[in-house]
């Protein structure tokens, strides 16, 4: 059985991305005041003083509900803070108020891919590159989840012919592996499945339903 060596994302493409965004000046509906607060927020973000600069970020955005930079900024410090869901809904915003902005979708990818969920992240990934094919370390990004979409592929289909040929027993090992394969890809819906059957061919199966309270834990928690 493969095992996958996930570390977090975030962190590293949200530096990069803090590192090649500018200062842009809004047109009509961005008051001065707003940007202040952007450009103050923007400062401190760069300074690694994430905490301070979403206060600042708040505050732009509070003042002008439409600045689709100040909602990037802030899911980058939330993403580099591991809050990847409360950063997902920053990006979310962002594109709703700018679909070309690439960092927006570069960044959402970023959360993603470190919440495991790479076939969302590959396509935010190659969106990010659409609207700026020159934008900074997104084809690596692309590489890398390219790479853990193949591995989980192969290691699902493993455990597909492996379910096939073997009797009830092990079978019950198998589906509780497979569980756990799909639960490191994100799969959550799908881990609690095999989990579920895991514990029918075998009622006394107590790992099988730990990972199984641990997968409704996420679901729960994330959706």
């Amino acid at each position: 059985m493969q095992t996958f060596n996930i570390a977090p994302r975030a962190m590293r493409l949200a530096a990069v991305l803090l590192s090649i965004m500018t200062v842009v000046l809004f047109g009509i509906g961005c008051s001065s005041e707003a940007e202040k607060h952007y450009n103050l927020g923007r400062d401190l973000g760069e300074k690694a003083r994430f905490q301070d600069a979403i206060i600042e970020f708040d505050e732009a955005i509070r003042l002008d509900p439409k600045h689709a930079r100040a909602y990037v900024r802030r899911g980058l410090a939330y993403a580099i803070l591991d809050m990847y869901r409360r950063a997902i809904q920053d990006f979310n915003e962002a594109i709703k108020l700018d679909p070309t902005l690439s960092e927006a979708y570069a960044g959402r990818g970023s959360a993603l891919e470190s919440l495991r969920e790479y076939e969302k992240a590959l396509q935010d990934y190659e969106e990010a590159i659409r609207h700026d094919p020159k934008i900074i370390d997104v084809q690596t990004s692309i590489d890398r989840v390219n790479q853990h979409i193949s591995q989980y592929y192969q290691e699902i289909q493993f455990y597909i012919g492996a379910i096939k040929i073997s009797p009830d027993g092990s079978s019950a090992v198998l589906y509780n592996s497979r569980g756990i394969a799909y639960f490191e890809f994100g799969r959550y819906e799908k881990a609690v499945q095999d989990y579920s059957e895991a514990i029918r061919i075998a009622p006394g199966f107590v790992e099988a339903y730990v990972n199984r309270a641990v997968a409704y834990t996420l679901l729960l928690r994330f959706d």
